[in-house]
């Protein structure tokens, strides 16, 4: 089974639910991929994006656009999660960025 993980470093509303829950970081805004690859998961970074607002809490509804180019680079490239990002989609007025596990 293949686990999805889309983060966001600069989502100021994930920032403030980690304040609340006493400085437990959010799974949207972990911050390390490597580890996440580490653990099986599929890491889709929308950091990059631009989402229009000072939040950035909407580029993750924003991807939706782009959903058939987003599968197809996950159907047909080489997952590698040695390699660093394995993919990269110009979307959103941003770079999009994939690494697999």
């Amino acid at each position: 089974m293949l686990y999805f993980v889309i983060v966001s470093q600069d989502d100021q509303a994930l920032r403030l639910s980690r304040i609340l829950a006493g400085g437990i970081e959010r799974v949207g805004a972990y911050s390390n991929d490597d580890e996440l690859v580490e653990l099986g998961a599929i890491v889709i970074d929308a950091t990059d994006l631009e989402d229009g607002n000072f939040v950035n809490h909407t580029k993750f509804a924003g991807l939706a656009r782009h959903a058939a180019r987003i599968q197809q680079v996950l159907v047909t490239d080489h997952l590698d999660k040695d390699t660093g990002p394995v993919a990269t989609i110009p979307v959103l007025g941003g770079v999009l960025s994939i690494t697999g596990g």
